[in-house]
């Protein structure tokens, strides 16, 4: 069993939740093998569940997750950043950005979206160091625009990953 996940170590972030939180998944392209479990584990209160995203290695598809918060906009600017962003840990392996090639986190306000954060741009990795393991990050950025919702997308481009564990959306004032 997991450890318990919380995305408010000493009160950095702040997780978006039920009921507040509105869940929606997708799969883009054809994969037999692609696919979201457990997606509304992302916003529950138990902090140890999580949803799995599952992609197939060479096949030309996309899963992701996006988390509405139905109550709240989140203030941005360039001046004052808003992290936004996923707790998650890999099934497999230690996670590192290498690994994580083809991940996206977008930002999004009233469906449209606003920013996007990928691997080779301003994507981080942010170790959270709960219960002194070191495989538990949160892969984000930090949104210089408003936003209400963060979507994570996570691809076939990544070739030694195929399996990823989400286990909340989190927002943070950097």
């Amino acid at each position: 069993m997991d450890p318990v996940v919380d995305c408010t170590p000493g009160g950095l972030y702040e997780p978006i939740l039920d009921p507040n939180a509105v869940v929606r998944t997708d799969v883009d392209g054809i994969c037999l093998l692609c696919g979201i479990e457990d997606a509304l584990a992302v916003v529950d209160r138990k902090r140890s569940t999580y949803a799995t995203l599952r992609t197939a290695v060479g096949v030309a598809s996309n899963v992701s997750l996006t988390v509405t918060d139905s109550s709240t906009r989140y203030a941005a600017s360039s001046v004052k950043p808003k992290g936004a962003g996923f707790v998650v840990r890999s099934a497999d392996k230690v996670l590192s950005l290498d690994l994580l090639r083809g991940a996206t986190v977008t930002t999004s306000l009233n469906g449209v979206d606003r920013q996007s954060f990928s691997v080779g741009g301003p994507l981080k990795l942010d170790l959270l160091g709960l219960l002194n393991s070191q495989d538990f990050f949160v892969l984000g950025g930090a949104a210089t625009k408003d936003f209400d919702a963060v979507r994570i997308t996570f691809g076939s481009a990544v070739r030694a990953l195929t399996s990823l564990r989400v286990y909340g959306a989190c927002v943070r004032n950097n």
